[in-house]
């Protein structure tokens, strides 16, 4: 169990990396990990800040192509064990985009993080992030 004064560090540490990644802050996103921190999402592994910039900029740069605009993160169900120092910590996500041309916002990704946190000089900071997504749902007429 997460000790009161933990889950709220933690949670301070999510509402950091889920502002920065939606807000394009490249500089708080990878303060966001340790400096061994490690990324791995969609079967690509990424170590240590100087490749953790490197993948959100391309990230970042990327997204200016894409037929949705104005992601937005929103985590839920933290749950997670901590001695102090480390935890081992996990929840839901959900991702909404708006579509580019159409304005409609939709839910484009759902999954979890699953973590491995790292109190450094006094704030907890990611030491591994392995994010497991569902398939993106499309939700249509038909299927409501």
């Amino acid at each position: 169990m997460l000790s009161i004064e933990d889950r709220h560090g933690i949670e301070e540490l999510y509402t950091r990396y889920i502002w920065a990644i939606d807000t394009g802050d490249a500089t708080a996103w990878v303060e966001s990990f340790t400096n061994d921190g490690v990324f791995e999402a969609n079967g690509v592994t990424t170590s240590g800040r100087v490749a953790l910039r490197a993948w959100v900029n391309t990230r970042f740069t990327f997204r200016m192509t894409e037929p949705t605009v104005n992601g937005q993160h929103w985590i839920s169900n933290i749950e997670g064990t901590s001695n102090g120092r480390r935890a081992r910590v996990r929840c839901y996500f959900l991702r909404t985009v708006q579509v580019r041309e159409t304005g409609e916002v939709r839910l484009q990704a759902s999954g979890w993080f699953d973590d491995e946190l790292q109190k450094v000089e006094g704030a907890w900071r990611i030491r591994k992030r392995v994010v497991s997504k569902q398939l993106p749902w499309v939700f249509t007429k038909e299927a409501e």
